[in-house]
């Protein structure tokens, strides 16, 4: 007899017209118990979780008021750390090499992320720095994102773009850093500047962009690029250890990029990545772009950055259509090229194919 798959036990699409709550008692808490080590259920698993995301992102409060006062009861039962509670549920193990969050976690952790986030954004005037959140704390919102509480924390990755020098930099040794960045900036010799803190018990990288290289990312021509492009990443850390890169083409082709760090007055320098060549000639996204991509949230006041994103987005999607001649057998999105998409919610993934 011919092997069957196993009937569709929920429909994704159904539980986007459930609230967050609804859709977690309903569907996702069946799934949860059936899935653990099982690929297609663990899959159906990952796909509600992904529309209870979505529906969260959207403004639903549903499911984090019931959270919240389940952890008033865990607290008045007598469990003084709800977040060190939460972080011992298991949901099952996803396909990734990473220990995968229970919703409960993800969406505390998620909460408190937001609020530092929150708290540094406030921190700087609007007219001198726009604070992005990018990497994984960005598109993992409560989907991906790990607590503090056991191994391997998500941390919070925040992108700092001076419209000009600002007034107040958080702190000394931000300040301290971008000072040193500085000298090597007006030299040439370096593109941004990169930091790493820890806020709240939670490791913060802050990412120092002048808005000149933002410019020089975005206006690149990404049509006619036919040869390895990088920038250059300064860091205070001392410390020379290669760093390898593994990088993607609009196929998700996976190829690798090595670089050393290169001691420097203040700190070191390194080479990362802006596009690479594919065997064939294609386009391989580097790593600066993967923090672009899916495109941040930015204050609706922020029109110069809406509009340097949008050149970057139309010049690499003139090039998706042109390596398409490349890789003719091949199927290219925006969905496929960046690093961690098979770990994206399906969400985000249906956000970047609307870049297509």
């Amino acid at each position: 007899m011919k092997n069957e798959a196993p009937k569709k036990t929920v429909d994704k699409f159904e539980s986007k017209k459930e609230n967050a709550l609804e859709m977690y008692r309903r569907l996702y808490l069946p799934m949860r118990r059936i899935s653990k080590g099982d690929p297609y259920h663990t899959k159906k698993r990952l796909e509600i979780k992904s529309n209870i995301a979505y529906a969260i992102h959207q403004g639903d409060p549903t499911l984090s008021k019931h959270f919240e006062e389940l952890g008033d009861r865990i607290e008045k039962g007598g469990i003084k750390d709800r977040n060190q509670f939460a972080a011992r549920i298991s949901d099952g193990i996803s396909q990734s090499s990473k220990r995968e969050p229970s919703l409960l976690e993800t969406i505390q952790a998620t909460k408190e992320q937001s609020e530092i986030y929150n708290n540094v954004a406030k921190s700087f005037d609007p007219n001198e720095v726009e604070v992005i959140r990018i990497g994984s704390s960005f598109w993992g919102r409560n989907y991906s994102v790990r607590g503090k509480e056991l191994d391997n924390p998500s941390d919070i990755d925040l992108e700092l773009v001076l419209k000009t020098i600002p007034s107040n930099f958080l702190d000394p040794e931000i300040q301290t850093a971008f000072l040193k960045f500085q000298k090597h900036f007006k030299k040439g010799t370096a593109d941004f500047c990169a930091i790493k803190k820890i806020i709240s018990g939670v490791e913060v990288s802050f990412h120092i962009m002048p808005i000149e290289t933002l410019k020089k990312i975005c206006e690149f021509n990404y049509l006619e690029a036919d040869k390895l492009v990088t920038l250059k990443e300064f860091r205070v850390t001392q410390k020379i250890s290669p760093k390898t890169y593994r990088q993607k083409n609009f196929a998700g082709d996976v190829f690798s990029f090595s670089t050393t760090p290169l001691l420097v007055e203040g700190g070191q320098i390194s080479e990362v990545p802006l596009v690479m060549i594919g065997n064939h000639g294609e386009l391989v996204l580097g790593v600066v772009l993967n923090k672009y991509l899916p495109l941040p949230e930015l204050s609706k006041e922020n029109g110069l950055l809406h509009q340097e994103l949008g050149k970057m987005v139309n010049s690499l999607r003139k090039r998706k259509d042109a390596d398409k001649r490349k890789l003719l057998e091949k199927k290219l999105s925006f969905e496929f090229f960046h690093t961690h998409s098979e770990h994206m919610p399906q969400w985000i993934k249906d956000q970047l194919k609307t870049l297509d």
